[in-house]
């Protein structure tokens, strides 16, 4: 049976686990299109121009604190190849472009960031990490909440004892246009229950495109504890992350550095993007044609894992978001919204449970409101890790989390 969309944007009726149910009748508008048309004033900052000026008055008025001005959080996807682009041969930066391997990039996505690092002529660190210790994390995510990666708080995780290191001014993180507005439209809600400073965090991003480094370290730390506390870990894996949240926690204290997105600021048309990164020998990996993101091949595995929960899932979110302000073609992103949210097992699907040890069987229990159920956190795993915080401190947090973060 063919979901019920948005006339404009084209969302699908069902449960965005950060805001929540969205319904729909025939031929109607979705709640976030209509918030949009009485609140184009607010959403102005990010619907209205290009603002490279501010971004670049920004970056000559901090002085460098580091060995480098900006560490660039490279995935190999166009968008992140495009702001090392811009932030190399335009800005004349020095940049410290860092690649955290989630396990689920391909042989294609991989020859692209050596092809664009080269042609860069950039510092480049690639973590690759224990395949038995990515097998543990996504193996105990996708039993407890029935989903895999949550990639922006792991990679900021595994980037986060780099930052410590070379302590740089900036740290870019590229999203489209879409995932920028996706993320943070839900703070003009006033009827939306986000906690105040949850609502402060998006409005600055709204408002700014930036924030400072001790707000995103702090919302990722809590974001990945989230996950991890409620599993069962060996002790290889134990010692990785206890050793990464160590640095990750550290950053909750710097201020002197911004978190910056760069589609706020500059032009993010994906035909300019294209045709600057194919330049640098970028090509579409073929694993990722059919979908939105250019470098994870286990995309539509998220949408379909969604999709079983009655979840719409963060891409969909993105697609729509692109639609509302006219920055995509619609039949072609309608396309791919159906292809995200639909009852149709991808491929790779089977691939990752053979990949994980696991059947079927075994995922189907946590394919349900996982939201909704009992949060708790693992003894063992958090007498473990040596965090500072109590378990009633964190469970209240962690809470907060599990009832409006699992998104990805």
């Amino acid at each position: 049976m063919k979901s019920v969309i948005c006339r404009n944007c084209g969302l699908p009726e069902g449960k965005i686990p950060s805001y929540g149910h969205i319904k729909l009748n025939n031929n109607e508008k979705c709640h976030f299109c209509k918030l949009f048309e009485t609140q184009k004033d607010k959403y102005g900052r990010l619907y209205n121009s290009n603002r490279e000026d501010e971004l670049y008055s920004l970056i000559k008025n901090v002085k460098r604190i580091g060995e480098y001005d900006v560490i660039v959080m490279y995935t190999g996807g166009k968008d992140s190849t495009y702001t090392l682009y811009k932030l190399v041969m335009e800005y004349n930066l020095k940049v410290l472009a860092i690649t955290w391997d989630n396990g689920f990039f391909d042989e294609d996505v991989i020859s692209n960031i050596k092809r664009v690092v080269t042609k860069l002529n950039v510092d480049h660190i690639f973590i690759h990490m224990e395949e038995s210790v990515l097998k543990d994390i996504y193996r105990n995510r996708i039993l407890n909440f029935g989903r895999i990666c949550s990639c922006g708080p792991l990679s900021i995780l595994f980037i986060s004892p780099y930052i410590e290191k070379y302590q740089p001014s900036f740290i870019f993180y590229s999203s489209s246009f879409g995932q920028l507005v996706a993320q943070n439209e839900c703070v003009l809600d006033e009827n939306d229950d986000l906690e105040l400073e949850a609502r402060k965090f998006k409005m600055l991003m709204l408002k700014s495109g930036k924030v400072s480094l001790n707000r995103i370290a702090s919302q990722s730390y809590y974001s990945v504890l989230h996950d991890i506390l409620s599993g069962e870990f060996c002790s290889e894996t134990i010692k990785v992350l206890k050793d990464n949240l160590r640095s990750l926690s550290s950053l909750r204290k710097r201020n002197n550095s911004f978190y910056i997105y760069p589609s706020y600021y500059m032009n993010w048309d994906k035909q300019i993007i294209i045709s600057n990164i194919t330049k640098l020998g970028w090509k579409l990996p073929k694993a990722v044609e059919n979908t939105v993101h250019t470098s994870c091949k286990m995309e539509q595995v998220k949408s379909y894992l969604a999709y079983k929960q009655g979840i719409i899932n963060f891409d969909i979110l993105e697609m729509c978001a692109e639609n509302r302000y006219e920055k995509k073609e619609k039949n072609a992103s309608q396309e791919l919204i159906d292809m995200g949210y639909c009852n149709v097992m991808p491929g790779q699907y089977p691939e990752l449970l053979e990949w994980l040890g696991l059947s079927e069987d075994d995922v189907n229990p946590a394919l349900g409101n996982a939201d909704q159920k009992e949060y708790i956190i693992n003894t063992e795993t958090y007498q473990k890790l040596g965090l500072q915080e109590s378990k009633d401190e964190l469970l209240q947090q962690l809470m907060y989390v599990h009832k409006k973060g699992i998104l990805i």
